[in-house]
């Protein structure tokens, strides 16, 4: 910023002198008769031949630039009143501002730039044009940016919910879809021994969700009473609740028809996701006069890892296989469930033999029924 302080002689007269020197610089030649015209104007002519100008006697000329090389140029090369005192203010590095004046006592104190911009008048219409581009670019970045931010926020919200799997996309409020089927993504076995769980119910949590027969959905199952989501009167999910990976349980021989469930002790896992587990034990359940099983397994890399079996896990963790025992009589109602006892792990591994046996004759032989009716 700069103020030049003129004397009497010299009383706001935009003349060639002026116009020559603002068409040298960067604005060019079409901006200096602009700004020429915008400084001085009709009034300030006439003031120039001798009327009195409006407003304080000093303050008659303001000229900005954005362009810092201009802003250099101008403070390189100052122009002087016939009084020849130059004045500047340093801290804006892309305004300059002349003042002319022949009374001193209508000078701003020195020294005081923030006073001497408060008795400045409003810029000329360019450069206030320009600062109104300036401002509608700056407000449209931002609005940019602000849209940028919602969208994210939407995209964040519109994500998967912690408590499912990655591969879930929310179809409402009681359905996820699955990127692949969840019945037969995974082997039942690894190589390890380990066994695949898909977890359909989390840890700590009561709303009971289940895998659609075709494997594509994880629904939140009805009630049979009132139509309304499921939710477990009881104490919340002792473990992460779901099913071995290519099982089935055949009605035929006293199963529900559905793959094989299991209970996974360790850290809280989202639905649908997919854990590998090591059996260590079975809980004998008959439910509604039909084999439905619960086989218990460790959560592979969880604490409850050196649990090999329901002995070393009461010796390690006391009272927790009662506590499993209760839970699976008492969640569901007693009316509907009978408690048979625990089995080994040895007999756990034979249950998930049997189960995943069953499933794959039972593909086959859907697979040799569809083949049958094509023919046909």
């Amino acid at each position: 910023m700069r103020i030049e302080w003129g004397g009497a002689g010299d009383a706001d007269t935009c003349g060639a002198d002026d116009a020559e020197e603002e068409a040298a610089d960067d604005c060019g030649a079409e901006d200096a008769e602009e700004e020429a015209a915008d400084d001085c104007g009709a009034e300030d002519a006439d003031a120039a031949r001798g009327g009195a100008a409006s407003g304080p006697a000093w303050a008659h000329a303001v000229t900005t630039s954005s362009n810092p090389a201009h802003t250099k140029r101008h403070a390189a090369r100052p122009r002087r009143s016939a009084a020849g005192d130059v004045h500047r203010l340093t801290g804006v590095s892309d305004m300059w501002v002349e003042c002319r004046s022949g009374d001193s006592a209508a000078r701003p104190p020195d020294g005081d730039p923030m006073n001497a911009r408060a008795h400045l008048p409003a810029p000329p219409p360019s450069a206030r044009r320009r600062v109104a581009t300036s401002t509608l670019r700056g407000a449209s970045r931002l609005l940019a940016v602000l849209a940028t931010l919602l969208l994210a926020a939407d995209l964040a919200a519109a994500k998967d919910d912690p408590l499912f799997a990655d591969g879930l996309k929310r179809v409402d409020a009681t359905t996820w879809k699955s990127k692949t089927n969840l019945l037969t993504n995974r082997m039942a076995r690894n190589e390890d021994g380990t066994i695949n769980v898909v977890i359909e119910i989390p840890a700590g949590t009561n709303q009971k969700w289940e895998v659609s027969p075709d494997g594509q959905q994880l629904q939140w199952q009805l009630s049979n009473k009132d139509g309304k989501p499921r939710i477990v009167d009881y104490l919340p999910y002792v473990g992460n609740y779901g099913f071995v990976s290519r099982s089935w349980l055949d009605p035929e021989k006293g199963g529900d028809g559905q793959a094989l469930d299991v209970m996974v002790l360790g850290t809280t896992t989202p639905r649908g996701e997919v854990v590998k587990a090591t059996p260590i034990g079975v809980v004998r359940v008959i439910d509604r006069m039909e084999q439905d099983d619960k086989i218990l397994a460790i959560e592979a890399g969880s604490t409850f890892t050196g649990v090999t079996d329901i002995e070393s896990l009461d010796d390690r963790y006391p009272g927790v296989s009662e506590i499993l025992r209760l839970w699976f009589a008492h969640a569901h109602g007693t009316s509907e469930v009978q408690m048979m006892g625990t089995g080994s792990r040895n007999q756990a591994n034979a249950v998930i033999d049997y189960a995943a046996e069953s499933f794959k004759k039972r593909r086959i032989s859907d697979k040799a029924a569809a083949d049958k009716a094509a023919t046909r």
